[in-house]
């Protein structure tokens, strides 16, 4: 046991707080000649830790058992760990004591033993929890032969924090048996994985990232594998990767389950972090992991230099670093921790510039003193940076600035991606959304996302009539470059078009018409916000804004419009760090996914109609689609949406336009159409 003690030393010290998971079989095996021994062996590997850590120090044993949750008692003395032979050792000692949660306990030695086990605390995870106490004292975390997915109970502290998806709360109720032997029926909450929706987490892969990045420092002594961490800087970096990844840790579930709103905003985590442009890299991982939702999913590439219409497409850009260093070292301006802090597409630089020449390369809104400012310069050789008006005012004037940003414009290639969906014709509905904006959650991101749940959406949609075309590319050049690749087949086949953006706040809804004003896209547009719960507002078009304005070039003249909730340019985190992952909230996500549903049902149906009895009315009651018994006001409701039908089924009148005349819900209308296209009175003529 020397050796075990003596590497135990680099890693723990006086004082520590510190939580153990363990498999000492290995230990056991070696160390115990006789099974009697076995007990001794475990005793002096306690006592080893205690001498580290000293009476100033605390040891926490994890006591876990699951058998309240399936409705048996807990007796406080007598109820055993399930999690292995040191923590059942250690109940037995008189020098240690359990804390009184039913299901997660511990036993407890050290300076804190009195603080924690008198704190009933009903939550397993919470900050009051002692996963919280052992972040909050910055302790340690030890794992002794034991591996990631069975022991590294600290990750569901770190998920409870962060509210995760796939877990919730839940109490569980049964009997307890207290200290003093007193029975009662107590409830606790746990935050449990969402077995109903076949959640299956593992954390293997946090573990191999916190080795990767030093945090978890693995040593191996006598054949068994030690791993000690701080509590702290696990959570950090857990907290960040889930962040990035919401899914980091969920193994398998039934993804389609979730709220609609939080699984895009669980995807736009994903994805909101990533360094994005016109082009490189962060556009190719972009599309990656949406080919996770879309297999489906064309992703192509066009070259440097290829011409598209009057442009070319640029060289591709990548960042490697980039950073300023003040007079004092300190290093500001960071790329790696907000990758709007560079201007897009800044050229490299390494020099040393005095306060006052810097000042010509930094770029900040004094209106929104805390934003960072998202600027470009795709088509100017530049460089700058982007900073907060309150870091600038602290900058020191005296002495040398150093401003690095590595960066590489090569000859590369433009990355984009589309997926079409068949319907029974070929007439296309158009669902375009743009992919090139780093960190910008609502203007881009927020369209990105409500792109793929569509797809998602149509895709289990069973006899689509229309064709739909989603389109992913970089905005502006990459919807030039999609259109110099499709022009023809797009002039003969769309129908209907929009452009997803700025669709994740809790603003109104605004609707951006077409160049025409008057095409079958603007007139369902209008009807189904009308008809809706939601405040909106129609816009005339107008010639700038995103990529409705290539679709809606005079040389395409596509009925493409683009329905939005706040409009770009005019709310305040427009292209700054502020349009984040907190102005954009699962229900605003949610809410617009409700509107272009509808958009999409309403189009689905909005078909032109002739009437195969003009002459006349045809004597409805022979057909049975009326009815003759009821409400005099239901009757006559139905009797006028049929007849408002046959009146107006004369070719010329889309199902919309009937049923803005007629003044019923187009959804209402299209039963009403079906139902006498079914006793042949009347048939789909889109021609």
């Amino acid at each position: 046991m020397e050796a075990i003690e003596s590497g135990l030393k680099h890693f723990i010290n006086k004082g520590d707080v510190i939580l153990i998971h363990s498999n000492i079989l290995p230990i056991l095996h070696k160390h115990a000649d006789e099974k009697k021994d076995l007990q001794k062996v475990a005793n002096k590997l306690i006592d080893i830790l205690i001498d580290i850590v000293t009476e100033e120090g605390t040891i926490l044993l994890p006591t876990f058992n699951w058998d309240f949750c399936k409705g048996k008692p807990f007796n406080y003395k007598k109820t055993r760990s399930k999690v292995g032979a040191l923590t059942n050792v250690a109940l037995k000692r008189a020098d240690f004591k359990r804390t009184k949660h039913p299901v997660y306990s511990f036993t407890i030695w050290g300076k804190y033993k009195d603080c924690l086990c008198s704190s009933d605390t009903k939550n397993a995870y919470g900050k009051d929890s002692p996963f919280g106490f052992l972040h909050e004292q910055d302790g340690k975390i030890l794992l002794i032969n034991v591996d990631y997915q069975s022991s590294f109970t600290f990750t569901h502290y770190v998920e409870e924090q962060l509210n995760v998806g796939y877990r919730y709360h839940k109490d569980f109720s049964a009997g307890y048996i207290d200290e003093q032997g007193n029975e009662s029926e107590k409830t606790y909450d746990i935050f449990v994985r969402d077995l109903d929706r076949g959640v299956m987490t593992w954390g293997n892969p946090i573990g191999k990232i916190l080795e990767d990045e030093k945090i978890a420092q693995v040593f191996v002594i006598e054949g068994n594998t030690f791993v000690v961490m701080k509590a702290k800087d696990a959570f950090d970096r857990m907290k960040t990767e889930l962040q990035r990844n919401p899914f980091l840790m969920v193994k398998w579930a039934k993804y389609n389950d979730y709220r609609i709103g939080q699984q895009m905003h669980d995807l736009m985590r994903r994805l909101f972090y990533i360094p994005r442009s016109i082009t490189g890299s962060g556009n190719r991982k972009t599309l990656k992991i949406l080919k996770e939702y879309i297999p489906e999913l064309n992703i192509q590439e066009i070259p440097t230099g290829r011409k598209v219409f009057d442009w070319k497409i640029p060289k591709e850009w990548n960042v490697k670093e980039g950073y300023i260093l003040t007079p004092q070292g300190s290093k500001i301006c960071d790329f790696k921790e907000c990758n709007l802090h560079i201007i897009n597409y800044s050229a490299p630089v390494d020099k040393e510039l005095s306060y006052e020449e810097l000042l010509n390369y930094l770029h900040y809104r004094k209106d929104l003193p805390d934003a960072i400012p998202y600027l470009t310069s795709y088509y100017r050789k530049t460089w700058g940076f982007c900073i907060s008006y309150n870091q600038l005012r602290d900058l020191p004037k005296k002495g040398k600035y150093r401003a690095v940003i590595s960066t590489e414009l090569k000859d590369g290639s433009l990355s984009f991606a589309d997926v079409v969906l068949p319907g029974k014709v070929k007439d296309e509905v158009l669902l375009s959304c743009y992919i090139c904006h780093p960190s910008m959650a609502n203007d881009s991101l927020s369209g990105v996302v409500l792109n793929t749940f569509l797809f998602r959406y149509l895709k289990r949609l069973q006899d689509r009539y229309f064709t739909y075309r989603f389109v992913f590319v970089p905005e502006t050049i990459g919807a030039i470059a999609y259109l110099s690749l499709n022009a023809e087949h797009l002039k003969k086949y769309t129908r209907y078009g929009l452009v997803l953006t700025c669709v994740g706040d809790e603003g109104k809804f605004h609707y951006k018409k077409t160049r025409a004003g008057d095409k079958e896209v603007d007139k369902i547009l209008e009807h189904i916000l009308r008809y809706s719960e939601f405040d909106y507002e129609i816009l005339e078009f107008f010639p700038t804004g995103s990529d409705e304005r290539q679709y809606c070039s005079p040389g395409f003249d596509l009925p493409v419009g683009s329905l939005m909730r706040s409009v770009y340019r005019k709310f305040d985190e427009y292209h700054t760090s502020l349009d984040n992952l907190e102005y954009v909230t699962p229900k605003g996500l949610e809410e617009s996914y409700k509107i272009y549903t509808r958009i999409i049902d309403a189009i689905e149906h909005n078909h032109y109609y002739v009437n195969r009895r003009p002459h006349g009315e045809p004597f409805l009651t022979k057909y049975a689609i009326c009815p003759t018994i009821g409400s005099q006001k239901e009757a006559d409701i139905s009797t006028s949406k049929v007849l408002w039908m046959l009146n107006l089924c004369d070719g010329k009148n889309s199902l919309v336009d009937v049923s803005n005349k007629a003044q019923f819900h187009v959804l209402e209308m299209a039963k009403t159409a079906e139902r006498l296209e079914k006793v042949g009175l009347i048939k789909i003529t889109n021609s």
